[in-house]
């Protein structure tokens, strides 16, 4: 993941997270929403694409997270 997906992601975007907001669903589900925010490297374009991460928790820790991004925005960052 870390080769075919993020490390690609930050060898192609310039980003950071601007997070809105947290919310604890209840004792196992947090849910963050906010913004990915930077720039597309090879145009140079700006990118602010929204997202939602979904963390559960199990025995007081992180057990797995599962984020939405709106593609888009991304993709039309680098037209």
């Amino acid at each position: 993941m870390i080769n075919r997906g993020w490390g690609r992601v930050g060898r192609t975007f310039d980003m950071h997270p601007e997070v809105d907001r947290i919310y604890a669903v209840n004792d196992t589900l947090l849910v963050g929403r906010g913004y990915y925010v930077g720039i597309a490297l090879p145009a140079g374009k700006p990118v602010r694409a929204a997202f939602a991460h979904f963390w559960t928790i199990q025995d007081g820790r992180f057990a797995s997270v599962y984020q939405v991004t709106d593609s888009a925005a991304w993709e039309r960052a680098l037209s």
